[in-house]
């Protein structure tokens, strides 16, 4: 194929359509035979992804991947700052954590022009494998000239989100009196003890509790797998000044927070919680862990995993069907787990409901979103761009 410029997409605010516009060109430059990739110097994320090789890039250019239909790569984000407060980050280089910074320490001169080296780096083995780079700008700069289209809004295309700046809700109808929760989801925390001290303080944790004494089901996913156990440590001062916290007490398990961060991607499969020992009965699913911290079980707590990976460790805490938790990011999208986690709730479950293919359907929205682009941009305009005065 010919070469082409990388093309970049720049906005003046977050949230204002630069990572879906870059998804969708990626998907376009897919589909006419050309093999590109996305690129973004530094993102500002807590929600982060898991490389095949272990290392942390930002969701956003995780999606972009996936749509370009290229394995995701810390080239494609060598800078990732994942806040810890309003003033402190983690810097997260080629894909490793190298420290928290405050907003002085990392704007001063002193070590920039290591950054800048890797990250122009990365930028040159990633145009020298892909064709084209497809660039994510950052909230700041913005070319009003040429107009090559105006992209109507959409609401029919389903694209993941890079962080919870949307939330989509539903209207249902509840008992007077009663909200009707089926299922509890406890998400993961950057800041897994400052969250927990709020979700105490403000009630949450104590309506966690009651809902499912009364049958809700509560599952906990990395941080949120942290809360749900009988204590968090951090001696070490970890994550912050906080030392210990009580969890919510619904899993038998402590949480001592460490330095070194876990990042991987895992193939899984559940454990048989009828058996002693931990044996697969179900087809091996995929998901990733990011996170920092070790969970064990407390003193006389049976050994009760969640979880058999692949590589025959172990993941997360099965008290019954309504009470667990896991490291695992990712696994609501095996659609054999979800299967799982609604037994408790088959006899109200629609007859007609049949299994859901989750990677299928991320499949058709990007070509959806692409269609939808390509319909409102003057594309042959654009490839004239990009071909254009090329050596």
């Amino acid at each position: 194929m010919e070469k082409l410029h990388p093309i970049m997409f720049a906005g003046t605010g977050s949230d204002v359509g630069k990572s879906i516009t870059a998804a969708a060109f990626c998907r376009i430059f897919k589909q006419d035979g050309y093999q590109p990739a996305p690129f973004k110097v530094q993102n500002m994320a807590l929600n982060s992804f898991a490389t095949p090789e272990g290392l942390e890039i930002g969701r956003a250019q995780a999606v972009q991947a996936e749509a370009a239909g290229v394995p995701c790569h810390t080239d494609m984000n060598p800078l990732l700052l994942k806040p810890q407060s309003d003033h402190t980050s983690q810097v997260v280089l080629d894909g490793r954590p190298i420290g928290n910074r405050n907003a002085y320490e990392y704007f001063c001169k002193e070590g920039r022009d290591e950054l800048r080296r890797e990250v122009c780096a990365a930028y040159d083995r990633l145009a020298a494998r892909y064709n084209p780079v497809v660039l994510e700008g950052a909230g700041s700069i913005s070319e009003i000239n040429p107009v090559v289209g105006v992209v109507p809004y959409y609401r029919d295309t389903y694209i993941e989100e890079e962080d919870s700046v949307a939330l989509a809700t539903k209207s249902v109808r509840v008992e007077k009196g009663k909200v009707n929760i089926a299922v509890i989801l406890l998400p993961g925390s950057k800041s897994t003890l400052d969250d927990l001290y709020e979700l105490r303080r403000n009630g949450v944790a104590a309506a966690i509790i009651r809902a499912h004494r009364e049958g809700a089901t509560v599952m906990g996913i990395c941080g949120g797998y942290q809360m749900m156990g009988q204590e968090v440590l951090d001696p070490e001062h970890v994550e912050g000044d906080i030392e210990r916290l009580p969890g919510l007490g619904l899993l038998p398990i402590s949480t001592r927070m460490s330095g070194e961060k876990v990042t991987r991607q895992v193939k899984f499969g559940l454990c048989n919680p009828h058996s002693p020992s931990s044996t697969l009965h179900s087809p091996l699913m995929q998901g990733y862990e990011i996170h920092m911290g070790v969970t064990t079980p407390v003193e006389g707590a049976p050994d009760s995993p969640l979880n058999l990976l692949e590589n025959g460790s172990t993941d997360g805490y099965y008290v019954d069907s309504t009470c667990m938790g896991t490291y695992i990011h990712g696994i609501l999208d095996n659609p054999e787990f979800i299967d799982f986690l609604l037994v408790p709730f088959a006899d109200k479950l629609s007859e007609n409901a049949g299994a859901f293919d989750y990677h299928t359907f991320k499949e058709e929205q990007y070509d959806r979103l692409a269609e939808h682009v390509r319909r409102h941009v003057n594309l042959p305009l654009i490839y004239q761009i990009l071909t254009k005065n090329h050596d």
